[in-house]
């Protein structure tokens, strides 16, 4: 299969499955993403689709499609706006790699806010819904979040290859210190990768922006809301400056998250910024943020990484 995109045999067979007997029109692959192949999928005389196709070498074991197929078939009948599943392949049986498909949700990527205020506190209420879910709702093999001590060995972990400069090292050596005090907060519903490329909004840089729709849920758990917290703060925090992330918490509807271990969940989200920046810069670009510079975004991680970094 082409890197960044799905061939046309493939895609056959995907409507094969998914919406037998409807006429295809066209697709348009969706921009931006690091992991997986997403296109949308336009029908004659059937509601749109989109399909996800999992090419990277270490998710042809078909875990990671699986993984967002029971988050989304655990929310998809609540009030959450999300995609609901349709058809799932793990084995590469059908087109070589795992796949699936899901419905078609209302809105579009989001350009650069005109209405900052109301963008940033849709977010806000977005995140906030996702934390008020009822985790008791949840099947008992839906995923659960790590211990502090455990999520900040497997991070440095992942990351110690990649740690080539004094500001990744520090990071990692304070996530391990400080780990041991870290207190967990009321288990929530955590989204994993709650940043705003993971959303869909109508009218997203327009004067009245509504945010429609919450995608990738693949790293979704039951864990500490803390993680989203900072999640969200650091993506905010590079693509709008530094004081966004205040705005952002102010804006948060819930405050279930002590400030005292917040800097402790900014560098777990911040260690992936210092080694991965570079590689996310394209991806703003195809959400149409063309502004953001290789410098731009650098120098914004460090900012929040030794923000935190001070408070540890």
């Amino acid at each position: 299969m082409p890197a960044g995109n799905i061939d046309e045999a493939a895609l056959e067979k995907i409507v094969a499955v998914a919406a037998p007997g409807a006429r295809l029109v066209g697709t348009r692959t969706f921009r931006g993403g690091l992991e997986t192949i997403t296109a949308e999928l336009e029908f004659e005389d059937h509601p749109p689709l989109v399909a996800r196709v999992y090419v990277r070498d270490d998710q042809r074991d078909g875990f990671a499609a699986g993984r967002y197929w029971a988050a989304l078939r655990a929310l998809s009948s609540s009030d959450l706006p999300v995609p609901r599943p349709l058809y799932l392949e793990t084995t590469g049986a059908l087109i070589g790699v795992p796949m699936r498909v899901m419905t078609r949700v209302p809105g579009e990527p989001s350009l650069p806010p005109t209405n900052r205020a109301m963008w940033i506190g849709e977010l806000a209420a977005g995140l906030s819904r996702i934390h008020a879910f009822d985790v008791a709702s949840l099947p008992p093999t839906f995923r659960r979040g790590e211990s502090p001590v455990d999520h900040a060995a497997r991070v440095a972990r992942r990351f110690a290859p990649d740690l080539l400069g004094p500001l990744g090292v520090e990071v990692a050596a304070a996530l391990l210190r400080v780990a041991p005090r870290v207190e967990l907060a009321a288990p929530t519903l955590v989204h994993g990768d709650y940043w705003f490329g993971n959303t869909l909004w109508r009218d997203g840089d327009g004067s009245d922006p509504r945010l429609s729709a919450i995608l990738d849920w693949s790293a979704a758990r039951i864990g500490d809301p803390a993680f989203d917290l900072a999640s969200i703060r650091m993506d905010l925090a590079i693509v709008l400056g530094d004081d966004a992330p205040a705005d952002f918490i102010a804006r948060y509807p819930r405050r279930r998250a002590r400030p005292r271990d917040r800097p402790f969940w900014d560098l777990i989200v911040g260690i992936a910024g210092v080694v991965l920046v570079d590689e996310w810069l394209p991806t703003y670009h195809a959400l149409g943020w063309t502004h953001l510079t290789l410098d731009d975004v650098r120098a914004r991680v460090d900012r929040f990484v030794r923000n935190a970094l001070a408070c540890v």
